[in-house]
């Protein structure tokens, strides 16, 4: 099993002490803890989930050893059957938060299969000009991403929230007053002239007018064989349609 996550700045996999210090010379990761700030602003973002990294693939050393072999850890692992312990079987709480590892989504083969599923946390940046003086460009920070909330767009005005959240800053768009651009291109209304509306309103009229004018012609003499040999109810259904078309 393993002991405890650090062990005199090492990652220990020994179950006693004698083992430990036979192992430590090649165990230990080489840093010399003392040159690290008391605040840990000198130590890299990356340190914490480096080291959830290794811890969770001692851990499913270990899980595979106590599944597969009676708790021996085997001197040869596939790194297959490793992955599928680790997918399955690996779950705590690092020092970069709650540690997951997905099984792939149900409709895509594979698809995502091992990624963190808790705990990721990324930081939303904008290309800021700042104050506009010479120099000043760079990337700020406008907000967090997490796998359990989605975004969340920090608040520069409130002062608290600027503290807790890394001195953020509001989003810049580039545009001339800086509001937020639309994603897609700005619609153009145009209006048909009156005189064209009023020429339009005119032929429909007028086409209304001739139709009836045909439909009364065709009521009239519906009884006379020359009519009745031009099939009477297919005009209808043309006369008609040319009706509601004018309408």
């Amino acid at each position: 099993m393993i002991s405890s996550p650090v062990f005199n700045h090492c990652i220990s996999f020994s179950v006693t002490e004698t083992e430990h210090n036979e192992l430590q010379h090649y165990k230990c990761a080489g840093n010399i803890f003392s040159t690290f700030k008391s605040d840990g602003s000198n130590i890299s973002s990356y340190t914490a989930y480096s080291y959830d990294a290794i811890y969770a693939a001692g851990l499913s050393v270990v899980k595979y050893a106590d599944i597969y072999n009676n708790g021996i850890i085997p001197k040869n692992i596939m790194g297959n059957a490793l992955k599928k312990v680790l997918i399955a079987n690996v779950s705590f709480l690092g020092y970069s938060g709650q540690i997951n590892f997905s099984r792939g989504w149900k409709d895509s083969v594979n698809y995502g299969v091992g990624d963190r599923t808790t705990g990721v946390r990324y930081t939303v940046t904008n290309f800021n000009v700042g104050n506009g003086t010479v120099g000043d460009l760079d990337m700020r920070k406008v907000g967090t991403w997490t796998e359990d909330s989605g975004f969340q767009l920090c608040d520069s005005t409130d002062m608290l929230s600027s503290v807790l959240t890394g001195d953020c800053v509001n989003i810049f768009y580039g545009t001339n007053d800086n509001s937020k651009p639309s994603d897609r291109p700005k619609r153009i209304m145009m209006k048909m002239p009156l005189s064209m509306q009023a020429g339009l309103y005119f032929l429909a009229t007028l086409t209304f007018i001739v139709i009836i004018f045909f439909m009364l012609i065709l009521a009239y003499y519906r009884k006379t064989r020359l009519l009745k040999a031009s099939q009477p109810s297919m005009m209808w259904i043309i006369v008609t349609a040319k009706n509601i078309f004018a309408v």
